[in-house]
């Protein structure tokens, strides 16, 4: 497993505190009305990983505490479900992203 953790913190446009990410924040803790937040990055330029990063290449950039197995690769299913519904026998569905957990 590589290390792909992020350095940042998070900015309120409202009050323009700065404070830790402790996961799926959408507004700053301490304040009861919803605010804009923002990621400040320490790397102030992007550096870009390889491909064998998947999405985790932009992880300068990227709110990222840790790296999840097999998240950087895209998955692939059989819809059946769907399938059925639209006539498709043979409809596969595949997402290209980050499952965060």
């Amino acid at each position: 497993m590589r290390d792909v953790s992020t350095d940042y913190k998070l900015k309120s446009f409202r009050t323009k505190n700065v404070f830790e990410d402790t996961g799926w924040l959408l507004s700053e803790p301490s304040v009861d009305e919803p605010s804009l937040i923002r990621a400040i990055y320490a790397n102030k330029q992007l550096n870009v990983k390889d491909d064998s990063y998947g999405l985790y290449k932009y992880s300068d950039w990227l709110p990222v505490r840790r790296f999840l197995e097999g998240s950087s690769a895209p998955v692939t299913f059989k819809s059946e479900d769907l399938a059925n519904y639209l006539g498709l026998p043979n409809l596969y569905i595949v997402f290209s992203g980050w499952f965060p957990k």
